[in-house]
């Protein structure tokens, strides 16, 4: 432990991505060094010069251990498991902030009810002018807290149709108005649904939609593609 101490007060997060990397790749270890001699105090102390969600990611990673293994104020195995998970919980909202923005499972679906519950069409296959949905779940998105007591999510989209790919000819643009969501407690599942109508001018063959929503709070951008046939 005094040997990685003394190494870990020689570094600097440094300039580049490999210095800082290695930087927290140190303090990491020292503090999983007092984690195994039994001192998680000292395993849950903030990694200096981090920024602050880094810092509040590690410390609470630290702090689940700590949970999970104290027998002895927290006899219970189960008891202590929900501590475990409610700091990892934190810990990965943290995180998040850092993550980029991700769109998961976006789908053509002709039927949406709730995050997670929707029908698929059984093939993209399409015609001019039909009216499809589009379903999208999101991930790493921001939730700001309001004076009030809620957390508020704020998200805005707009979906392109381009012919062959992704590359292709624009043959339509939607933008849809910003939607802001109010939620007690930091939202951790959040989807999308889209209503649009293929445009009558298509022509039989393949096509591109590419949906691209921008978390305004964060500034974080997410695209992804779905490719479909007009008969």
């Amino acid at each position: 432990i005094a040997l990685t101490e003394a190494e870990v007060a020689a570094k600097n997060p440094g300039y580049s991505e490999d210095e800082r990397m290695d930087y927290v790749r140190s303090h990491v270890a020292l503090r999983m060094l007092y984690f195994m001699s039994d001192q998680p105090q000292l395993a849950q102390q903030a990694i200096p010069d981090l920024d602050p969600q880094e810092q509040e990611f590690w410390t609470e990673m630290f702090w689940s251990l700590s949970d999970y293994f104290d027998a002895a104020t927290t006899p219970n195995s189960g008891e202590r498991a929900a501590l475990a998970v409610a700091q990892l919980r934190s810990a990965a909202r943290h995180l998040e902030e850092q993550a980029q923005l991700e769109l998961w499972n976006t789908s053509f679906c002709h039927k949406i009810t709730s995050f997670g519950n929707f029908d698929r069409y059984e093939r993209d296959e399409f015609h001019a002018g039909q009216r499809v949905g589009v379903y999208a779940e999101l991930r790493n998105f921001h939730s700001e807290p309001t004076t009030n007591g809620y957390f508020r999510t704020r998200l805005k989209s707009h979906i392109e149709i381009r012919r062959g790919g992704v590359d292709g000819e624009r043959m339509d643009y939607n933008t849809f108005p910003p939607t802001e969501d109010l939620c007690r407690a930091p939202r951790n599942d959040y989807y999308h649904s889209y209503q649009i109508d293929l445009p009558n001018q298509l022509t039989p063959g393949p096509y591109t939609l590419v949906l691209t929503v921008e978390d305004t709070l964060s500034g974080k951008v997410a695209t992804d593609v779905l490719d479909f046939v007009i008969r």
